[in-house]
């Protein structure tokens, strides 16, 4: 019994400890329709903290950056551009597919965005983003 507590405790721990470091990193993500294909360095939103603060407070985003959001499930995603001082392009994602996106945000907006899909991840990335690539439902999102 205690040898079984002690086993959760520690794959708790590591799993904590993984997510953490994993938040502060830099990792690429590939988005493409097959044909054209597009690299974001982006920073990983995937604990409550990160998840909660997001792209707060941030005056400029490089053209190739962004934050990826990620659960681990899939729900409603609802996000807003409270403290927010720019605009974005949000593409909602499920499984690795664009299922939604919201353009242009209005920077530090405390309306609701959804897009009545379920999610387990979502992308932000500099506004103008997704019309200028032509990027739409159905892209593929790969980390």
């Amino acid at each position: 019994m205690i040898k079984s507590l002690f086993n959760v405790v520690i794959i708790v721990v590591v799993f904590v400890c993984v997510t953490a470091v994993w938040a502060q990193q830099v990792v690429p993500v590939r988005i493409t329709d097959g044909t054209k294909t597009l690299v974001f360095n982006v920073e990983v939103a995937a604990n409550d903290e990160t998840r909660k603060n997001g792209l707060m407070g941030r005056e400029s985003l490089a053209h190739n950056a962004g934050m990826l959001f990620v659960w681990p499930r899939s729900f409603f995603v609802t996000m807003w551009m409270k403290d927010t001082p720019l605009s974005l392009d949000i593409l909602f994602i499920e499984d690795y597919k664009v299922v939604g996106i919201v353009e242009y945000t209005a920077p530090e907006s405390e309306e609701l965005l959804n897009v009545g899909q379920k999610s387990n991840a979502v992308l932000e990335v500099p506004a103008g983003t997704v019309s200028a690539n032509n990027i739409t439902v159905g892209w593929k999102v790969i980390w």
